[in-house]
């Protein structure tokens, strides 16, 4: 007979305690609101950036087709030819063999 006044004096005040810490309604953060114009400011800067990067990069195509319509049909040859063995260089590969036998100035 103790033990179940002991078990339901102890159930009644942890219950009471349960009650008393529940809240009225679903609390609203302050912040939450300039969490979402920040991240409308930041897609805005992102376009922004991007539109920016596509302008240069605009203006570089365009420069660099004014300085290959100025230069002459020798000049563009070798132009491609350094351009080509420049990529051989920084891939680490040697000139195929039928190149490197009938070169130039070889003894």
């Amino acid at each position: 007979m103790m033990r179940r006044k002991h078990w339901m004096a102890l159930l009644f005040v942890v219950m009471s305690v349960v009650a008393y810490g529940q809240t009225d309604g679903p609390v609203k953060l302050p912040h939450e609101k300039g969490k979402k114009q920040q991240a409308s400011g930041d897609r805005q800067s992102q376009k922004a950036k991007q539109k920016q990067l596509r302008d240069n990069r605009r203006m570089e195509k365009k420069i660099r087709k004014r300085t290959k319509k100025i230069q002459s049909k020798e000049t563009l040859k070798r132009m491609r030819k350094n351009k080509k063995k420049a990529k051989r260089q920084v891939e680490h590969k040697r000139d195929p063999f039928y190149i490197r036998w009938f070169r130039k100035g070889r003894n």
